[in-house]
């Protein structure tokens, strides 16, 4: 007896008459297959919970044929690869195949990261969104924290005010959750990723809500809510997080002090645009079903309180997540040592555990031209161009080092620019940047995190940094070397 369609592995799925739940339904995806659906429909049904089930209703099909029903990756024209098989298929007398199959909100969620296409025998059609069915994120999401720093509990949630009032009137950040230590000190606490993605936004939030620290907006790998990436907002960091891709786990700085209200903040939110400067146009995402923080906590679905410890409720909130390893500062990585005079003062020779190479260098003071980080960086051109390199211990293997990059925008020495700055790692060039001064000021120099990744092959490594701007006085400046 001939077969047509996809040859696929039959998952072991129940088939029932109706869902056993009766939750509420919040969205899904259809395909509609045969012309004007004279083949019948493939409805995927997706429950709060991040489980959900799937509905084939087949007609006009040859009843002596078996068809095989599966969600696809690629294009109808160029199928890929079978994501989730909902089982092979024998159509009645009248052609006609009804059939209900439970889906665990594992399968759910490998559909709605990978899924785009229906195949039902021959048939094909695209997968089209209904509702707000989630996509959710590959591992999960995570705490922000490390599980050696104990217990943390919630010190403003849901619609609550937080600082400037965020949680309550700026609509993207109605389901923000404010962490802090229980028992413990939260400033200098490990921050970690809850989740791999790209970070795309960072600012320095000192000056907009009276805080110290950095807050950054990171779009979460294959997740997305009714067709809208969705990205994570984390704030209260020392460290200024450089732009690019991080993984989940992965070192972010501590928390900065903030007197008595130190705590990191997290938020979930649907967006097309930049989520950082129009946070109206945010779509809030409870951290609730798909979205749920890991051990569960299945009270954070209920989007009516806000969950802040109060006295008599204050549960508290257990991370999984590691210690990770912290970067590796090469001596002055801040370039505070030694303390200069304003405006600045030239170097040679060796300081702070930096040697200077070409022409000198300036260690330039923040009253002169505004530092990344701290009250100093350095100028990588005197007179001419210059740089520096530090040789420290460092363990074989992969490493990221990190960096600002800036360049002195004084107009004294010649008209703003290009500056180059070339980066070596032991003695040969690894990697290039480059700078433009044009409309910075000495106020604003326009710092931004760089980032590079090298590969340690001996038990210590030699960090140089260059400038590649001849003749002028005015070269690139860096700030905060690390590495990790």
């Amino acid at each position: 007896m001939k077969r047509i369609g996809v040859a696929v592995a039959v998952l072991a799925l129940v088939f029932l008459a109706t869902p056993t739940s009766a939750a509420t339904v919040i969205g899904g995806w259809q395909a509609t297959l045969g012309t004007g659906g004279a083949n019948g429909t493939v409805t995927i049904n997706v429950y709060p919970s991040g489980s959900g089930f799937v509905v084939v209703k087949l007609t006009g099909l040859a009843p002596w044929l078996t068809y095989d029903v599966a969600v696809r990756a690629g294009t109808c024209a160029k199928p890929v690869g079978v994501v989730l098989g909902f089982g092979s298929f024998r159509p009645t007398l009248l052609g006609k195949v009804s059939k209900t199959v439970t889906l665990t909100a594992s399968e759910v969620r490998n559909i709605s990261v990978k899924g785009k296409i229906i195949h039902a025998g021959s048939r094909c059609a695209a997968m089209k969104v209904f509702g707000q069915p989630l996509s959710a994120v590959s591992d999960g999401l995570k705490m922000p924290f490390t599980r050696e720093s104990g217990p943390w509990v919630i010190s403003n949630g849901y619609s609550n005010g937080s600082d400037s009032g965020d949680h309550a009137t700026v609509p993207g950040t109605l389901y923000a959750l404010d962490f802090a230590r229980s028992g413990g000190a939260t400033a200098g606490s490990t921050v970690v990723a809850p989740a791999s993605g790209t970070i795309t936004h960072s600012y320095d939030i000192y000056d907009a809500f009276g805080n110290i620290g950095y807050c950054f907006t990171m779009q979460l790998d294959g997740a997305s809510l009714n067709g809208q990436p969705v990205s994570m907002e984390l704030c209260h960091t020392d460290l200024r997080p450089v732009l690019g891709h991080i993984k989940q786990g992965q070192y972010l700085g501590h928390v900065a002090s903030d007197g008595t209200n130190s705590h990191i903040h997290i938020a979930l939110f649907a967006s097309d645009g930049n989520p950082t400067v129009d946070k109206a146009s945010r779509v809030p995402i409870p951290f609730a079903g798909y979205w749920r923080l890991e051990n569960g906590y299945p009270a954070l679905a209920d989007t009516s309180t806000s969950h802040t410890c109060v006295a008599e409720a204050c549960p508290v909130y257990l991370s999984s997540q590691p210690e990770p390893a912290s970067p590796v500062a090469p001596q002055n990585g801040d370039f505070e040592s030694p303390v200069v005079n304003p405006p600045w003062q030239t170097m040679d020779g060796t300081f702070g555990g930096w040697q200077v190479v070409g022409a000198g260098v300036d260690l330039v003071r923040t009253e002169f031209i505004a530092a990344a980080h701290g009250t100093q960086s350095v100028d990588l051109n005197s007179t001419a161009a210059g740089g520096v390199e530090q040789t420290f211990a460092l363990p074989t293997g992969d490493h990221r080092l990190m960096f600002e990059l800036s360049g002195n925008p004084d107009t004294y020495c010649g008209a703003q620019g290009v500056k180059r700055l070339p980066v070596l790692i032991d003695g040969a060039q690894a990697a290039s940047f480059t700078f433009d001064t044009t409309g910075h000021s000495l106020q604003d120099p326009g710092w931004v995190s760089q980032a590079m990744t090298f590969t340690s092959t001996m038990p210590s490594t030699t960090i140089e940094f260059l400038s590649d701007t001849p003749s002028t006085c005015a070269g690139p400046m860096i700030d905060f070397v690390r590495v990790q």
